[in-house]
């Protein structure tokens, strides 16, 4: 396993734009023209959606989906993110030859009173919302233009890989935080669009990334 640390991206592709590909229903819907729009945009996979398309960066905090992604094999995939705490020793320490990706193993904080949106990866993230943290990093890598696809937000409706269901109340706070970010104006040149007009996420502007 090669670590690797955020600083080595940082830049790395100024002033480019990406596609963070969520996990809801609609991404199904945007799965026969992922690779057109992965010659137009960087491509950041999120927990399972390389079920859909792969992607040169992956991004996975959660057990389950780290795991997963671990054991598989997902050609194609040049960096993988995901947080410290994978790099115990331990039964439960994933293995698979996936873990041959070079890994950024990003460093936990405290969650901040305000839940604030915060770009700055140098003392770590305190996010447990994937897409946050593939947001985040892009900022570190220079990105100024993110398309959001698969961000549905709605409660009680299952992923586009399964079924599993529940309120998404927290992940809608947690874009208003990215909002009201966006908003503070020390952010010039920074845009986020959603792909998804069906999205319940409602702070950001509709654009398709074709």
């Amino acid at each position: 396993m090669r670590r690797f640390e955020i600083e080595e991206v940082q830049d790395l592709h100024h002033g480019e734009s990406a596609c963070i590909l969520g996990n809801g229903p609609s991404l199904k819907k945007w799965t026969g023209r992922l690779e057109s729009i992965g010659r137009r945009h960087l491509l950041f996979g999120t927990n399972k959606s390389w079920t859909e398309v792969v992607s040169p960066y992956h991004f996975a905090i959660a057990n389950t989906h780290w795991t997963h992604f671990a054991r598989g094999q997902v050609p194609g995939v040049e960096r993988m993110f995901t947080l410290e705490s994978f790099l115990h020793k331990g039964r439960t320490q994933p293995q698979g030859k996936a873990l041959q990706v070079p890994i950024c193993f990003l460093k936990r904080k405290v969650v901040p009173r305000d839940e604030s949106f915060d770009h700055e990866l140098g003392e770590g993230t305190w996010a447990k919302f994937v897409p946050w943290v593939a947001l985040q990093c892009g900022l570190v890598m220079g990105i100024e233009t993110f398309f959001l696809l698969g961000i549905d937000e709605h409660d009680n409706e299952g992923h586009h890989h399964d079924e599993v269901k529940g309120s998404r109340a927290h992940h809608r706070r947690w874009w208003e935080k990215t909002a009201a970010w966006l908003r503070e104006g020390r952010n010039q040149g920074i845009e986020i669009y959603n792909a998804n007009a069906d999205s319940a996420v409602r702070c950001f502007p509709f654009a398709s990334p074709l």
